[in-house]
């Protein structure tokens, strides 16, 4: 009797065993089909042509040729991080890092990582035009420096903020340049920079950058200059004969008025819109008189540059070019009531005064509108 018991017993274990074993061996099986359904689950995003994914992925970055960040969410590298596939798709995409911002104003350290960054980011652009920023002391990193120099062939867009540059560097040829942003110091303004760009078309330059950079004046379809003497722009206006967009930002040397009606007359025949500001709110009159602006449809004007009559200096300049003005910006302050610009200029569709806004289409659709109101 005892011994049948422990006999059982013993089978009792046995079956425990294999029941546990078999259960294992079950939940080992479910678990192995489980993780091969999921190994071959493809999510959507992954599903797409590599093509599509890299023209999402520009479209991530702000747009070109605004240049992203090194690191952090809007940089390129982050695409890079996010998986195996993404990293390959993104290293193949040269779009995603032909747009550098330099700022040479960090510390060594950092300048020493965005060096080695720049230079992986010039190879993985390889033949797209760049799109290059540049800002602070050169000197503190020369191997990045050169490094973006070296691609200068490429150049599309470029800008240099103040700081120091060996302006040497940028001297001769580039072929591809199409829009041009400097900002010279006075440090610089002994050297002159001669710059071979037979695509350029758009430039903008600052402080001491007009009476040391020589461009092709005639190329140019859009001009700004910003922080010049009125006196300086005559002879580069005479040459920007095919100029369709042009801002001036003027400052005076003397405080009080000043009258620029002398200065030696410009004609811009392809001129259709025209921005004049002057930052410290000095007067400078007469300059509208010195152009012949026939294609002009556009003037953005502070009233202070029209002397004590406005309305008249704005016929004179519509009379004189035979212009016809449609978009009217009056900035600054203002002495000459919306209705009496209004009545003067009833040609303009668009006529604004420092915070006053007239739109025709607008108000025909207003006065539509009352008209409606009333015959209901």
């Amino acid at each position: 009797m005892l011994r049948a018991l422990e006999t059982d017993r013993a089978r009792l274990t046995v079956l425990k065993a294999q029941i546990l074993d078999l259960e294992r061996s079950a939940l080992r099986a479910e678990k192995t089909l489980l993780q091969n359904r999921i190994d071959s689950y493809k999510y959507p995003v992954l599903t797409l042509p590599n093509e599509i994914v890299s023209e999402i992925f520009v479209h991530f970055l702000p747009p070109y040729p605004l240049p992203p960040p090194f690191s952090g969410l809007l940089s390129p590298n982050i695409l890079a991080a996010i998986c195996r596939q993404w990293r390959e798709t993104a290293l193949a995409t040269p779009a995603l890092w032909r747009a550098i911002d330099m700022s040479f104003s960090q510390s060594i350290k950092y300048l020493e990582q965005q060096a080695q960054a720049t230079e992986m980011w010039l190879s993985r652009s390889q033949c797209c035009p760049l799109s290059i920023h540049i800002t602070g002391d050169a000197s503190r990193s020369p191997a990045a420096f050169g490094a973006i120099v070296a691609h200068r062939s490429r150049w599309e867009y470029l800008e240099l903020d103040p700081g120091q540059f060996p302006l040497p560097a940028f001297e001769g040829s580039m072929p591809l340049l199409r829009h041009l942003d400097v900002h010279l110091p006075e440090a610089c303004r002994t050297v002159n920079l001669n710059v071979y760009t037979p695509l350029l078309r758009t430039a903008v330059l600052r402080n001491y950058a007009l009476t040391h950079v020589v461009l092709p004046w005639a190329q140019l379809t859009a001009l700004t200059l910003s922080t010049v003497y009125p006196y300086e722009c005559p002879p580069i206006l005479q040459q920007t004969s095919n100029l369709v967009h042009c801002v001036l930002g003027f400052v005076i040397e003397e405080d009080g008025d000043q009258d620029a009606s002398g200065l030696p007359e410009v004609e811009l025949p392809f001129l259709e819109s025209l921005v004049m500001k002057n930052p410290d709110g000095q007067c400078i009159t007469g300059y509208l008189n010195t152009l012949m602006v026939p294609a002009l449809r556009s003037l953005k004007v502070s009233e202070r540059f029209l002397g004590r009559s406005p309305i008249d200096a704005l016929i004179y300049l519509i009379s004189k070019s035979a212009c016809k003005l449609q978009d009217l910006h009056i900035t600054g302050k203002i002495s000459v009531a919306m209705h009496d610009y209004r009545r003067a200029f009833p040609s303009v569709s668009k006529l604004s005064l420092h915070g006053w806004k007239f739109d025709e289409e607008n108000f025909k659709e207003s006065i539509s509108e009352v008209d409606d109101l009333g015959e209901s």
